[in-house]
């Protein structure tokens, strides 16, 4: 997994511009597109009563008057939402649920964009949904005003039923009281007792009936409009308004698949050394040793087989250089060119470090900044510029590369790359490089940073000096093909590569025995209350250091005599 990640991380352009690109996407393009729910609600609140009523004046005892509507009372009208369409006239086409279907299908989708919900016992409140407030509240008001007149209308024509049939009855039991009564007044010596009991029925059932009638009209008085518009329609911004945070999210998201696949494409098309296994492939040589990468809190310390040696990371350049030493480094072979690719490869990093790690030792290191380019180990060193192999290599120069030698501790001396006057190809095809080297070797080893094999023909020519080459790669940066490359032309000029370095790997090993690798613990105070307090030591200047001019005689070669002077200087600073 952190090998996926490192590789996002080297593409982080890539992602980047996804993340970009998602952005606009989700801002500009996504919420045309994408389907949204509308921005303003028109609302208006309806009173909605029974319209059941029965000859008696009352209701069907289901659905009383006062009977709570429940939710979702008003059921979809189209015959209102049609008559809607026709008073709202061409900008009834305007409407959100209007647009996209056929004119014979809008009143069924007019009646079905009309929400309601009960807010009170005959209360309910209606609402119709559009980007535009001003046509939302004009096309509710009409649906409104049309179902309100039809369901009134609907009432009406129930009341006028009902009364009708009433007073048809009521006239029937009436021609029935007046006949009863013409029966009683023509029998003589007085109504019979079946005629007074016929008449009194009839009288009976006559009120009854005008007692119904006046209770409809009584009713239908009290319950004059059954349905009702409370308020006019207001338009309120939506609850749940467009569809901005949706289409954000989905940009972003889109975004970051996008430049992450881009990313694995990139790796896949242009792969990275990432395993040893990857280096053997791409040189087809053995990888001597692996070295982890620096913890975050080292990248100021660089240097880590002299800063911090009990460290994962010194011990993988520790390991370089026992790998180097059974190849014959020290013995057969004193020259030793590093060689990478591209830059940012690690090479001068492990060059670096390898000469620290083999002075450590013991043994006489000269670390050569053969970059005459861009030198990298003097700002890894800390040193200034200074003259050093540029000037060496001048025909007339009166400089001897001894003479220029850096002392860093007693067993590392450091050759900096020096200020060329002329092109750094000339200086290093110069008959005089092989005749510094030449010198340098007789004192110790000879490590030499070469500039990056793909940007020049410095490292050739500087391998071609050298007793051997190392090529160093950086695991999730070089590039198999570089490394190919910067193999290849070594073998081409018949030079003696020993392997491949490779740095910056994420070793697990490592981090399940960090126990084993981490800093050795500090003493404890109480540890060192009887020990007399000592002066700290004064650090040596690195500059260069005088030597002893020659005898005037003549009698000793001059480059022989600097040698043999700076080996006893060395012996005498070993002794002490």
């Amino acid at each position: 997994m952190s090998d996926y990640a490192r590789s996002v991380w080297r593409r982080k352009g890539l992602v980047a511009g996804g993340l970009v690109l998602g952005l606009l996407l989700g801002l500009l393009v996504f919420p045309r597109i994408l389907p949204s729910e509308p921005k303003y609600d028109a609302r208006a609140r309806l009173d909605v009563r029974s319209l059941a009523v029965t000859p008696d004046g009352q209701g069907d005892g289901s659905a009383s008057a006062g009977a709570p509507l429940g939710v979702g009372a008003l059921a979809p009208d189209t015959t209102a939402a049609e008559t809607a369409i026709n008073s709202l006239g061409p900008p009834a086409r305007q409407l959100r649920v209007l647009k996209r279907h056929s004119r014979a299908r809008w009143a069924t989708k007019l009646a079905g964009a009309v929400r309601s919900s009960a807010i009170a016992s005959t209360q309910v409140q209606v609402s119709l949904a559009d980007d535009d407030p001003a046509l939302a509240e004009a096309a509710l008001q009409a649906y409104l005003n049309a179902y309100v007149t039809r369901r009134n209308g609907i009432y009406d024509r129930q009341v006028r039923e009902i009364l009708n049939k009433l007073n048809g009855d009521a006239k029937v039991l009436r021609d029935e009281v007046l006949r009863w009564s013409r029966q009683a007044d023509s029998e003589s010596g007085g109504p019979s007792v079946v005629t007074s009991t016929r008449l009194e029925l009839a009288k009976e059932r006559y009120a009854a009936k005008t007692d119904q009638i006046d209770h409809v009209s009584e009713a239908a008085a009290l319950n004059l409009t059954p349905t009702r518009v409370l308020d006019k329609p207001t338009a309120v911004p939506s609850d749940n308004a467009g569809n901005a945070g949706v289409s954000l999210a989905l940009g972003l998201l889109l975004g970051i698949m996008g430049g992450v696949g881009l990313a694995f494409l990139f790796e896949a098309t242009s792969p990275k050394i990432v395993t040893p296994g990857d280096a053997h492939v791409a040189t087809g040589l053995s990888v001597l040793a692996s070295v982890p990468r620096l913890p975050r809190g080292l990248k100021d310390s660089p240097i880590v087989v002299a800063d911090r040696p009990f460290s994962a990371a010194a011990e993988g350049y520790r390991r370089v250089g026992t790998a180097l030493e059974r190849q014959g480094l020290g013995s057969d072979i004193r020259v030793l060119a590093v060689v990478s690719g591209d830059p940012g490869d690690g090479k001068s990093l492990l060059a670096a470090n390898l000469a620290h790690s083999l002075a450590r030792q013991g043994r006489a290191v000269i670390l050569v900044s053969s970059d005459l380019r861009q030198p990298q180990v003097e700002r890894l060193l800390g040193l200034q510029q200074l003259p050093g192999l540029a000037e060496a290599l001048h025909d007339d120069s009166a400089f001897s590369a001894i003479g220029l030698l850096v002392s860093i501790n007693d067993h590392l001396l450091v050759l900096p790359a020096g200020m060329p006057a002329k092109h750094p190809g000339e200086l290093l095809a110069s008959k005089r490089l092989v005749e510094t080297i030449q010198i340098l070797r007789e004192i110790g080893i000879v490590i030499l940073d070469t500039p990056p094999a793909r940007l020049s023909a410095d490292a050739m020519t500087l391998s071609g000096v050298a007793d051997a080459t190392l090529l160093v790669a950086r695991s999730g940066v070089t590039r198999m093909r570089s490394l190919l490359e910067a193999s290849v032309g070594l073998r081409n000029d018949r030079v003696r590569q020993l392997g491949v370095a490779l740095v910056g790997t994420s070793n697990p090993m490592f981090r399940r025995r960090i126990g084993y690798y981490r800093e050795q613990p500090e003493a404890e105070p109480e540890e060192f209350e009887e020990l007399e307090p000592t002066e700290a030591p004064t650090p040596t200047p690195l500059s260069p250091k005088p030597l002893p001019q020659p005898p005037s005689d003549g009698g000793e070669d001059e480059h022989g005599y600097e040698v043999t002077q700076l080996k006893a200087e060395r012996n005498r600073r070993a002794a002490e």
